[in-house]
């Protein structure tokens, strides 16, 4: 380009731009990140038995460590997964195998190191070398670098390995501490307490635990001391492994192969505020560009300190530990009294919302490092991730199910950070590796603690240039007797780039069975006729979907029949209905003893909705998107106990829900054993007290579970006529099947709620709040209940006072009035709104009206749907 400048004008923008670094008439522009779009998550293989960790070899084969002592391979090239060998291992809590690397030169020796625990009752913490042998761990093989016992706790294993460009190896130990006797310092160092005392370990210059640790492996199985390490060998009272010291739990290291420095993840204490005792607590990011002590257990974050307690005198809180001069005043101190300047974190976060890194969101929270990606231009792979991401640290929490990316500049300072793949997935990622391919190699550990079946390796693929089509079909019937007619739907597939796409219909054989978006198939004989959609965008790049249609047996067909699908009435009337094409109807060819048919109540509180055949109620949909599960299970004890466990201990007794909601909110520990539960400060009181009842209704439901018969009038009872609540009506049917189809089963439910609903119950409010039973609010304030059936509704009752009235409208809040109440000239509180004749389905507004006082309040306390104008209000 040209620049339009000349002369003296020139020569000083020139000067400028010299002095600046910027650089004459060229365009500076932001970087912007890739579009989620072009991501391409891809499950590489699933059911893997609780996986810690995994390396590549040349051949980007992937080797994959279980903390069971397992070790698998899995080769890219051929899909498969094949188990490598076992080690036998202490197999418990954090336990077993907990880091894996495979030596640099691993295609020349065959050398893979393990940090694992000994299959004893001591406990002995163990960092060996193996020699791989025709695919296979030989045990027999190992070279035994370091071994040091870890005291009885439950907690805090660490374990990532790392090699350096040196190839020096980086081992990560934990503090080896009590996590459940303090959320702040464990410094209690009086006799007996030994395990709440961190300055016996990560804060001792002569203990292996709450270290990072740097040794060279040498080829006959010994090792060397690199130099640059925190204590130079002979120095008194050290160890001289240690490189980093001061960790709680190091999760997951990694090395910039550039710059060599180190970063890891540090899961934190549990301390949800800032209290007399110090800071809270904060999980961290951190970088060691040079050996160092990086603060726990008397500084935390960036350097928070915690305060000194004298346990022995009454707990009796004293000063700040001194950035400027740290010291191990335990009595359990093997090593130096003074302690090397402590390091701050590059990134920390507490339970809570952070002021400084507010994207990291609330709630558990566990650290895991993950690696340093550096673009490659030379590097011939169709996978590979874009430039953008050239020196930026990929990082992720285990307990919020994200993962973020860290920029960082040519001196390894951090600057931006943003969400990666922010609209997807993961379920616990625990390790983090970029393979030899450029792309982003992933474990998901499952939706809980340890033995979960939805555990995956992942590759993550980058797309660059054009993106291939998403396929998306939709048969309108996957099931059906001969001859069965299926009309195929592309409609939903896409391309992300805007090309006109392509499809095509074809069988097993590849046999075309059509073209275009909508294709019409008749399969003329009974039998399993795999069909897939090929779609083809402009550029020639191809996607595929598979469904398989089955021929032979058509789905039953069963409805429930009841007065009014919304709620229910004294007595509860219904009709089963079922149809199958091959068996005949109820009552014609289907006995009335294959029909399954129950009724269950759940009382007040458990506001449900319909999704599919599910029922949810609000207080499971809070849990399920919470961190609950990677705690608990629902009838097995995992961390903490089963969720019916505890609705059996609590017997549904009302009192205590205002406290257990408390403890979710806040946390707590110590009444089911030493483990403690994280504080919830992304939910308020209200959502807590949802997720109680919701645990309450796990017992109380099992006894509310009753088998009626397909047709019939069931008393609702007077306790759930009073106090509301819902009865969930449920019919399924598996029929008899037909070659070579087998039995197929069709399940219909109906959920039936109070017609009196109460202001709490409400699905929906609007500047409004709910004030002990009644709603409150002022002109245009408005409540929503959901989908309500006016099959035979007459009448509705509402409770109310104030000044103006209610409109009540239908499916918007500036939808067809049905109805209002005026307050003046009507003392009563009950107000009844005769309705013309309605049919149908439809969101209910009760919009506050009052526009000559706008800001005087109205308060609405319950709705009733009644059946019959003529019923006494």
């Amino acid at each position: 380009m040209n620049c339009p400048l000349d002369g003296p004008v020139r020569r000083v923008l020139w000067l400028v731009f010299a002095l600046t670094g910027m650089t004459a008439c060229r365009q500076v522009r932001k970087k912007t990140s890739p579009d989620e779009h072009r991501y391409r998550k891809v499950v590489l293989a699933e059911g893997l038995t609780n996986p810690i960790g995994l390396d590549f070899d040349t051949a980007n084969r992937i080797y994959i460590a279980e903390m069971s002592g397992d070790l698998l391979i899995f080769d890219q090239r051929t899909a498969q997964l094949k188990h490598a060998g076992f080690l036998p291992t202490y197999d418990g809590g954090e336990f077993g195998i907990t880091g894996m690397r495979l030596d640099p030169h691993f295609e020349k020796n065959g050398f893979i190191y393990l940090h694992y625990f000994k299959k004893d009752t001591a406990r002995m913490e163990c960092i060996s070398r193996f020699t791989m042998q025709d695919d296979s761990l030989d045990p027999a093989t190992e070279k035994r670098y370091l071994e040091f016992r870890h005291d009885n706790t439950c907690c805090h294993t660490a374990g990532g390995m790392a090699f350096d460009r040196d190839g020096n190896l980086y081992v990560a130990t934990g503090d080896n501490s009590d996590a459940f006797f303090t959320h702040y310092a464990l410094t209690d160092d009086r006799p007996g307490h030994v395990f709440n005392d961190a300055l016996r370990s990560a804060g001792n210059t002569n203990d292996y635990r709450g270290k990072i640790l740097r040794i060279h492996p040498e080829p006959d199985g010994s090792y060397t001391i690199p130099r640059g390490n925190l204590f130079p060998p002979g120095t008194d009272s050290t160890r001289p492994e240690i490189y980093v010291m001061g960790n709680r739990n190091p999760y997951r290291i990694t090395i910039d192969p550039q710059t060599n420095y180190l970063y890891w993840g540090e899961v934190g204490p549990d301390a949800d505020k800032d209290s007399t005792r110090g800071s809270r607590g904060y999980d961290e990011f951190n970088c060691a560009k040079k050996a160092g002590y990086f603060g726990w257990p008397l500084f935390i974050g960036n350097n928070r300190p915690y305060n000194r307690v004298y346990f022995e005198d009454g707990e009796r809180i004293g000063a700040p530990f001194d950035t400027a001069n740290p010291v191990n005043f335990s009595r359990n101190n093997t090593g130096l009294y003074h302690l090397p300047p402590p390091q701050p974190a590059v990134i920390w976060y507490p339970y809570d919302s952070s002021d400084v890194f507010p994207s990291f969101g609330t709630g558990g929270r566990t650290a895991i490092g993950g690696p340093i990606y550096h673009y490659d231009p030379d590097l011939d792979s169709k996978v590979k991730f874009p430039a953008y991401f050239d020196h930026c640290w990929f990082i992720a929490d285990w307990m919020r199910n994200w993962i973020k990316v860290a920029h960082l500049d040519d001196h390894g300072t951090r600057g931006d950070i943003e969400d990666f793949m922010p609209h997807t997935l993961f379920k616990k990622p625990i390790f983090m590796q970029f393979g030899r391919d450029g792309a982003l190699y992933l474990l998901e550990f499952g939706s809980a603690w340890r033995d979960n079946t939805d555990t995956k390796l992942v590759r993550i693929e980058y797309i660059s240039g054009n993106r291939p089509p998403v396929a998306r079909m939709q048969p309108d019937q996957a099931f059906g007797k001969a001859p069965l007619t299926v009309h195929f739907s592309a409609d939903s597939s896409v391309d992300y780039d805007g090309d006109a796409l392509e499809y095509t219909w074809q069988n097993s054989a590849d046999s075309i069975l059509g073209k275009g978006a909508h294709a019409a198939v008749t399969f003329a004989q009974p039998g399993k006729y795999p069909v897939k959609l090929v779609v083809k965008d402009a550029n020639g790049a191809t996607a595929r979907r598979d469904t398989l249609i089955q021929v032979g047996n058509a789905m039953p067909e069963v409805t429930i029949d009841v007065p009014n699908r919304s709620f229910y009435r004294d007595t509860i009337r219904y009709a089963v209905r079922v149809a199958d094409a091959e068996d005949g109807m109820l009552g014609k060819g289907i006995s009335a003893a294959d029909v399954h048919t129950t009724l269950r109540y759940l009382p007040p509180g458990s506001s449900l909705s319909l999704n599919g055949a599910a029922v949810h109620s609000p207080g499971e949909v809070l849990m399920n998107e919470s961190d609950c599960k990677s705690c608990h299970q629902m009838n097995r004890k995992s961390v903490g106990p089963s969720f019916e466990e505890v609705a059996a201990k609590y017997g549904g007794k009302a009192s205590e829900i205002p406290r257990l909601a408390e403890k979710i909110l806040k946390g707590g520990s110590g009444v089911w054993g030493s483990s403690s539960m994280s504080p919830h400060p992304q939910l308020n009181m209200d959502q807590t007290t949802e997720i109680v009842k919701y645990i309450y209704s796990l017992a109380a439901g099992k006894g509310a579970v009753q088998e009626v018969s397909p047709q019939g009038a069931v008393s609702a009872g007077d306790a759930a006529g009073k106090n509301g609540g819902h009865y969930i009506l449920q019919a399924s049917y598996t029929d008899k099947g037909g070659a070579p189809i087998g039995p197929l089963t069709q399940q219909s439910t109906v959920v039936l709620r109070s017609p009196l609903i109460a202001a709490k119950d409400f699905d929906r409010i609007y500047d409004s709040k709910v004030a002990g039973d009644a709603l409150a609010g002022i002109h245009n304030s408005h409540a929503m209940i959901r989908q309500v059936d006016f099959t035979g509704i007459r009448r509705i009752v509402l409770s109310a006072r104030g000044s103006g009235g209610i409109a009540v409208r239908l499916d918007s809040v500036n939808g067809r009035q049905i109805g209002a109440i005026h307050f003046e000239g009507h003392p009563e509180p009950l107000f009844p709104v005769s309705l013309p004749p309605l049919k149908g389905v439809h969101d209910v507004y009760l919009v506050f009206v009052n526009p000559q006082n706008r800001f005087t309040g109205i308060s609405l306390k319950w709705v009733r749907f009644d059946d019959n104008a003529e019923r006494p209000l």
